[in-house]
């Protein structure tokens, strides 16, 4: 026969009943995970970079002040890996000194290239508010010579329709993707009558098709949330010589002024200024390359064309810029946004945060360039959570 329960028992069991049940909900707010309000709230993409939004306005706002000078004059700078540029070392140290907003790699084996962008990443993630942004020179008729190990791609003289275009674009971009590469120095919009250095490189010499067949590779590539770069602005493709050795001129009208003016209506958001002079133009850059020419950066790119992107220097190793004092000061005060390769990064921020903090015009104008180059890194994801507590980044106070 069971014992009858105590009324002391009975008594003291359902007020602890009731007790359980009152702070279940605050065990489980331990038990079950937050998620991070960005995860939650924002999601950008590449599409985002050209439109009118209100939270990317306020998260680009909120970076902003968070970065130092320093830090935001870093963001102009691509550091180049491998070929003639750093070694991994070289370029460890360069992000580990928080010198550099982005890695161009020149050439490397595939497995090499995507384990050297999870190595500057994590590297940067101890130092930076904003992650690194990684390029390459992935034209159809570079990519191999860029990447190594990745199956053969046709040159791009000799593609012919737009789906072909398509499919080799598309080709592209999944080996972008599956490496870690946001950017792509391409498409060339020269046409091919320079053998010297164009060639093959460009998409051929009949405007139409030229036209037709950048704008659907900057298409696919943006489709695939991958930069897309036109270039060698104003035109490298009727002129003869190389501007790796020489300071290649073109005199008047630049023929492919309407190529790139198709890209920049299709949305390109990156365009790469060549080292070309021109002469007997209302634009002429009066002796210098075009990518330390205000006439040519500001005037005639950003003002006639109304490009709002990023503007970026071919590299500044190349013999036309290097006989010119601070060629990479000069073409920021050009208009280019982002330098690519200069001869010393450090050189380079120590030169612009003298600059822009006795010129208030100047500081003005690298403001705006770096705005847009943080703008370009939010909508690509690459904000550094592990130093910002998503919860600040949309305070807009």
């Amino acid at each position: 026969m069971k014992k009858p329960r105590s009324a002391s028992r009975v008594a003291l069991k359902i007020p602890g009943r009731i007790l359980f049940f009152l702070l279940l909900p605050f065990f489980l707010i331990f038990l079950v995970p937050s998620p991070s309000p960005a995860l939650i709230y924002f999601s950008f993409t590449l599409e985002d970079f050209y439109k009118n939004v209100d939270d990317l306005d306020a998260v680009v706002d909120t970076l902003m002040r968070m970065l130092t000078d320093e830090e935001k004059i870093a963001q102009m700078v691509l550091v180049a890996c491998g070929g003639f540029g750093k070694t991994f070392s070289q370029v460890l140290h360069v992000i580990e000194e928080n010198e550099a907003g982005g890695v161009i790699f020149l050439g490397d084996k595939k497995e090499d290239m995507r384990n050297f962008v999870l190595a500057f990443t994590e590297a940067s993630s101890y130092y930076s508010l904003l992650l690194p942004l990684y390029a390459v020179d992935a034209e159809p008729s570079l990519i191999n010579d860029r990447i190594y190990g990745i199956p053969l791609f046709p040159e791009a003289g000799s593609i012919k329709t737009v789906g072909r275009c398509r499919e080799v674009a598309q080709d592209i971009s999944d080996i972008l993707t599956e490496i870690g590469i946001h950017v792509n120095y391409a498409p060339v919009c020269d046409y091919a009558s320079n053998n010297a250095i164009i060639g093959n490189r460009s998409f051929g010499s009949e405007p139409e098709m030229v036209t037709a067949l950048t704008r659907t590779f900057i298409q696919t590539m943006q489709d695939n949330n991958i930069v897309a770069t036109a270039k060698h602005f104003p035109g490298h493709g009727t002129v003869e010589g190389d501007t790796h050795w020489d300071l290649v001129v073109i005199d008047g009208e630049p023929p492919e002024i309407p190529i790139f003016r198709s890209a920049i209506d299709s949305g390109v958001v990156s365009v790469m200024v060549g080292h070309l002079a021109v002469v007997n133009h209302s634009f002429s850059t009066q002796g210098r390359p075009s990518t330390l020419s205000p006439e040519v950066v500001a005037g005639l790119l950003k003002g006639e064309l109304g490009f709002r992107g990023i503007v970026v220097t071919d590299a500044l190793n190349m013999e036309p810029v290097k006989q010119f004092e601070l060629p990479a000061v000069q073409a920021v005060r050009a208009g280019c946004d982002m330098i690519l390769m200069p001869e010393s990064e450090t050189d380079f921020i120590h030169s612009m945060l003298t600059l822009i903090n006795k010129d208030s015009v100047f500081r003005e104008q690298v403001m705006e360039s770096v705005r847009k180059i943080v703008r370009l890194k939010v909508c690509l994801g690459l904000i550094n959570y592990k130093r910002i507590p998503s919860i600040e980044l949309y305070s807009r106070g």
